[in-house]
């Protein structure tokens, strides 16, 4: 390994250092496993690189099946611009959801908090980051020299890092909401909404579209503002109002106390209730719920849960009930 990529890869390795002591403070028993998908997002700049290997590689044999030029001519200007970055954008949040995915099917027992899911995200996120800086560093370097590698990096550490792993933080926040699917459509049953056993696999499905969709989304987005030129640079500043916009919203979903909310993937206490007493408490519940009753549902949930403490649709309603008094003593 030459100085240049020693270099690089150290420089790229601080914003990734500082950005998971942000998001992951407490030290946590599956390190293993989260050293593991860092790993494996740090392969997932590999297809794209793929991507523009083989296009050089066939296009330079054959120029007659250059599909790019011929786009071009189609796609002009900027929305050249916005599809070749979408389709960049879109491909590698695919890649690091697949991540995510994977590591709970082989690991269930590690997503036992929707945030659990939401740092997995992070991680496979962070990981992209440091190998798309080493490589954006030593090209720069190559081009530039030390000088104009100062600004690049104060702006991806800073911005373009913390935007990846926004991405595939809010991806992963809402895979997480997925996977305990039975008890959210429980938690809206006892709400006195009809519910179906088809409801189920489609919650599923709804969660995981919408948090792969909104990813994939504000990637392209801020793919697009950094490519596209806007006069005295006003994309440059409507992309770090995203980002700040994003982490916020990240922020809040790893205060929330849904998103802190443990859930019981296996009964190991039976409850003390009878199954038909505890029906008609969660039936009140449901009812004080959606008349906005936060500070008894609340309450009464603190009682059922000494109760019945493996009960996930009880934590569900304690904690909504909790973030929405919050909610109240803030307004």
């Amino acid at each position: 390994m030459n100085w240049k990529i020693a270099t690089c890869a150290l420089l790229a390795a601080l914003p990734a250092f500082i950005w998971s002591a942000i998001f992951l403070k407490r030290r946590d028993k599956n390190f293993k496993t989260y050293f593991w998908v860092f790993a494996g997002g740090t392969l997932t700049v590999l297809p794209i690189l793929a991507y523009q290997y083989l296009y050089l590689y066939i296009v330079g044999d054959n120029p007659d099946y250059d599909f790019v030029s011929s786009l071009k001519t189609v796609v002009t200007g900027n929305w050249w611009i916005v599809t070749l970055y979408a389709f960049v954008g879109i491909t590698e949040e695919i890649i690091k959801f697949y991540i995510v995915k994977i590591v709970d099917q082989r690991n269930p027992e590690i997503i036992q908090t929707i945030n659990d899911s939401l740092k997995l995200g992070i991680l496979s996120a962070l990981g992209f980051a440091f190998s798309e800086n080493i490589i954006y560093f030593v090209r720069i370097l190559d081009s530039f020299g030390t000088q104009g590698l100062i600004a690049p990096f104060i702006f991806r550490s800073i911005f373009t890092v913390c935007a990846h792993l926004i991405f595939s933080g809010i991806f992963a926040y809402y895979y997480g909401v997925s996977k305990f699917a039975k008890d959210f459509i429980d938690f809206k049953k006892w709400q006195g909404e009809r519910v179906s056993i088809l409801d189920y696999d489609l919650f599923r499905r709804k969660y995981v579209a919408i948090g792969l969709g909104l990813s994939m989304g504000l990637h392209a987005v801020f793919n697009t503002m950094l490519s596209i030129k806007m006069p005295n640079n006003i994309n440059i500043l409507l992309v770090i109002f995203q980002v700040i916009f994003m982490f916020l919203f990240l922020k809040s979903l790893l205060n929330s106390k849904t998103g802190n909310l443990t859930f019981i993937l296996a009964n190991k206490f039976k409850s003390s209730m009878k199954a038909e007493d505890e029906e008609v408490v969660l039936e009140l519940v449901g009812m004080w719920f959606k008349q906005k009753k936060y500070k008894e549902v609340y309450e009464i949930c603190q009682r059922l849960e000494r109760r019945d403490p493996d009960n996930n649709v009880v934590k569900i309603f304690k904690s909504k009930a909790f973030d929405a008094l919050e909610a109240e003593r803030e307004d």
